[in-house]
């Protein structure tokens, strides 16, 4: 549902927030198909363990683990929009 909603309007979006572990496909592979599209959207990983591909992946600007506060998720996308980097 996510990617549908992205691929309808991409530029309708300042960043992409993703759980690794989702139904049908994992947050990497989310981020890899959203690039394909726009290669500029910020892209931010949320995970529950490390994924050593996600970190070194071009395609995640920033990463957190779970759990995480409000305030860190906050500063994670602060720093994410603040130095985008593209795949």
């Amino acid at each position: 549902a996510a990617l549908r909603r992205f691929q309808q309007d991409p530029y309708a979006f300042d960043v992409i927030v993703t759980d690794n572990l989702m139904p049908g496909m994992t947050g990497l592979e989310f981020a890899n198909a959203a690039r394909k599209l726009r290669k500029d959207t910020p892209i931010v990983l949320i995970s529950g363990f490390v994924d050593e591909a996600a970190e070194r992946s071009p395609s995640i600007t920033r990463s957190i683990m779970k759990p995480a506060s409000g305030r860190e998720l906050s500063a994670v996308i602060q720093q994410a929009l603040a130095n985008p980097r593209a795949a």
